[in-house]
């Protein structure tokens, strides 16, 4: 108990820091925020000194709370997927970073589609998607626009290869982060050499690839004060590595985070390829089990968007309140919440988000829930996709921010019918990321022992009697929604 795992999970918009001992238990926990720089032409970047820099904010903060410098036995990183981070030959950042919501590279993302066909890379990837934000599409882009740029890089990274590098001086990854770069094979676990050739990248540019579990060495950096006798985990991608620290290893469970985005994870022994790509596919923490998962490019960022734009500074303990004051439905007032566009069932980059039903009677609090009400919406359609494919789950464990939501939690509830169990901690892509560490450092023989002997549930939510009323509700999400869509499509699945 005296020996306590950091964990570094650097999310899209802020950096976590947090801090666990063996059992699972959560001594303190730091968020850093930082702005996305957004340019014309879709351009999303970051300077990746600034990543470095919040990283080493939220350590030292955590550690200040704590106190516990000297007992840090294991460091686990984790954090969002795709990002570029290019490196020249003296591990300096060549240019800023390209994130995954970068969406530059259309024409790059199209003639990778035209080069190998979305069956093979779904094939091989397991990604149902060829994104201008995923890893290939970017490198394609830097190669043909920025050639002199393209020269000078010797390493191409992620975000958290690039925290692992800055505390071990290696460069070193996990495997089960790499799959949606589109240049890893996920069930070889080997680079795909034909998209690499594709890509004018060798595989000497690239981190080396580990296990989960496989520490990538011992901490050299000496800007934390933390001793350097810990060693250095790199974890899955954050949605995997969240899996993993609320307990979803095997099948019948289903694990949901409304974060950023929402992720829903539902775990195989084998990979599900759904025969209409409407889901992508990770291999899991643990060996020979993989993850299906059908995610959205948006759901608390809607909440998000709504109160930092029309709620004047009010507290999301306060928008709660008066959610709960309306009926289920919102009172006609109905959310299709695609507002970064939608690609489960099917790929409509252009789609944005609609209120329907608005009248003169509909108040603030209305749209506070009906944004939520949406998002569960989403999540049973998600769940419904993954039980078409055989992954089902009787209960729901519920992850991310709104998890803190009793409201919400309830409302999710009686959307899908079903139990809904949230987290014992609060931080559970952090919590995994700990899992992972906890082994490297020798705590744990596997991530599943770890799983076992860390995670744990928190309050459990189950169906009330609005849920019969949320059945009509739902189909009448479902009727507008296939309307909206024909409207960009002209009819779809």
């Amino acid at each position: 108990m005296k020996m306590k795992i950091l964990s570094i999970d650097v999310g899209t918009s802020s950096v976590k820091a947090a801090l666990f001992d063996c059992r699972g238990n959560e001594h303190a926990s730091v968020s850093k925020e930082y702005e996305l720089e957004r340019k014309t032409g879709g351009w999303v970047e970051v300077d990746p000194l600034l990543y470095w820099t919040k990283t080493k904010e939220a350590v030292r903060d955590v550690m200040a709370e704590t106190g516990q410098f000297e007992k840090i036995v294991a460091v686990g990183v984790t954090g969002q997927g795709e990002t570029l981070i290019a490196l020249d030959k003296n591990g300096i950042p060549v240019r800023n970073a390209m994130v995954w919501l970068d969406a530059r590279a259309v024409n790059e993302a199209k003639d990778i589609e035209k080069f190998f066909g979305m069956d093979t890379v779904y094939k091989i990837t397991g990604q149902n998607d060829i994104s201008p934000g995923y890893t290939t599409s970017m490198i394609l882009w830097l190669r043909k626009n920025e050639p002199e740029t393209f020269k000078r890089i010797s390493k191409f990274l992620l975000v958290t290869d690039y925290i692992v590098y800055r505390l071990t001086g290696r460069y070193v990854s996990n495997k089960a982060l790499y799959p949606s770069t589109l240049y890893y094979d996920f069930q070889k676990e080997r680079w795909w050499t034909k998209m690499l050739d594709f890509l004018s990248v060798k595989e000497k540019n690239l981190p080396e690839l580990l296990d989960s579990g496989i520490a990538a060495g011992k901490l050299e950096c000496n800007e934390l004060g933390i001793s350097g006798d810990a060693v250095v985990c790199p974890a899955p991608i954050d949605q995997v590595t969240g899996a993993l620290g609320a307990g979803n290893l095997q099948k019948g469970v289903i694990s949901e985070s409304t974060g950023t985005v929402l992720a829903i994870c539902g775990v195989t022994d084998k990979p599900a390829y759904d025969k209409y790509r409407r889901f992508c596919l990770f291999p899991h923490a643990v060996k020979e089990r993989f993850v299906a998962m059908p995610w959205a490019p948006s759901s608390g960022s809607i909440l998000a968007w709504y109160r930092n734009n029309f709620c004047q500074g009010m507290s999301y303990e306060k928008m709660m309140d008066e959610a709960d004051e309306v009926p289920p439905g919102s009172e006609g007032l109905v959310v299709l919440p695609h507002f970064e566009g939608i690609n489960c069932p099917c790929k409509i980059a252009d789609v944005r988000g609609v209120f329907w039903g608005v009248g003169l009677t509909h108040q603030k609090k209305h749209f506070i829930r009906a944004i939520m009400e949406s998002v569960a919406f989403l999540l049973k359609d998600y769940i419904s996709i993954l039980e078409e494919n055989d992954i089902r789950g009787n209960k729901i464990i519920s992850l991310g921010g709104a998890a803190r939501s009793k409201t919400w939690s309830q409302i999710k509830a009686d959307v899908l019918g079903k139990e809904v169990v949230t987290n014992r901690s609060s931080e559970t892509v952090c919590l995994g990321a700990s899992m992972v560490a906890a082994v490297g450092a020798g705590l744990f023989k596997s991530c599943e022992c770890a799983s076992a002997g860390m995670s744990g549930t928190g309050t459990s939510f189950m169906p009330s009697a609005s849920s019969h009323l949320y059945k009509d509700l739902y189909e009448e999400y479902r009727r507008l929604n296939k309307l909206y869509r024909s409207f960009y499509m002209g009819g779809t699945k």
